[in-house]
């Protein structure tokens, strides 16, 4: 295979608790109309993962969510496009041995300046330090993840089985992206 080398876009993540709060706000901005977000849903047939490609059809800033292991199939699609992919999010909670830790992994191998972020499991902390790479963003409940103008905000929806599973609201509320059934 073809190794697919791109560079990172650029994107930053706000924290909920560094936000202003809308409600309290005096000033309330006029949000201009955007485009709408691209997405694009890719099943993979082995694990049953849905990996989500979204970008911002402006800037063609992009992040793929839950990458799967051997993604030839990721490389392959984002090497027939002009998306600068700047993050791969794993909504399942870091887990060394899981699919799509291996999967987001494999990406910032292969693409120059992505950065890796993952959610925060409760009670593992202490692992999920250990497991985090330099510049790998721990997500918490309420952070947004933003790529060029656009940004989905982290919803934690954990069971019992995957207490680190988050669901994804995209900006224009048209859709959640989820890890597990709701």
């Amino acid at each position: 295979m073809t190794e697919y080398m791109a560079a990172a876009g650029d994107g930053f993540i706000v924290r909920k608790a560094d936000r202003v709060d809308s409600q309290t706000s005096s000033v309330s901005p006029a949000e201009p109309t955007k485009k709408e977000m691209g997405i694009r849903q890719l099943l993979d047939a082995a694990t049953g993962i849905c990996t989500y490609l979204l970008w911002d059809k402006e800037t063609e800033d992009a992040i793929l969510v839950n990458p799967v292991a051997n993604n030839t199939r990721d490389l392959l699609l984002l090497a027939t496009t002009s998306l600068k992919v700047v993050y791969a999010v794993n909504s399942h909670g870091l887990d060394k041995n899981a699919p799509v830790s291996a999967g987001t992994r494999q990406l910032k191998q292969n693409i120059k300046g992505l950065k890796v972020v993952v959610t925060k499991m409760p009670g593992i902390d202490v692992e999920a330090d250990i497991l985090l790479q330099d510049d790998d963003i721990l997500l918490e409940n309420g952070d947004e993840i933003h790529f060029g103008t656009r940004y989905i905000t982290a919803i934690a929806t954990p069971s019992p089985s995957t207490p680190g599973d988050m669901s994804f609201l995209l900006d224009d509320k048209k859709a959640v992206l989820t890890s597990s059934p709701l």
